[in-house]
């Protein structure tokens, strides 16, 4: 078995700002998936290096300044790929495409399974 959604290629695009929540005084809106619900545990890796933030919850653990990549990244180790972001763009509103909760998400990998009983398990 192999999963749709694997470890790096969680659908996320940049979208408009209008009517997104941002933490007070950030250039980073609270990430939302299709049904426009705010997603809490998701870590925003900036610019490719060690800049993360955690829009949710105000955090930072360095001053941002001028955003070229982004790329949205789960508790469970599963993030999207790198988007890039537009010359002169100042604030950031991003929407997973995906209404699942990712966070307990398993991924499948060419996964082995075999029949014991009515039960699927994992072959060794």
């Amino acid at each position: 078995m192999k999963s749709t959604l694997q470890k790096n290629n969680i659908p996320v695009i940049l979208s408009a700002e209008e009517g997104r929540h941002f933490a007070n005084g950030s250039v980073i809106a609270l990430v939302e998936n299709q049904e426009k619900k705010l997603l809490q545990d998701v870590i925003i890796s900036v610019n490719e290096d060690s800049i993360k933030c955690l829009p949710a919850m105000e955090m930072y653990n360095e001053k941002i300044g001028k955003i070229h990549r982004v790329k949205v990244g789960f508790e469970n180790g599963m993030s999207s790929e790198w988007i890039s972001i537009p010359n002169g763009q100042q604030c950031i509103a991003l929407t997973v495409l995906n209404n699942d909760d990712i966070s307990n998400y398993f991924i499948l990998d060419n996964q082995r399974f075999r029949w014991k009983g009515k039960y699927l398990i994992p072959q060794q």
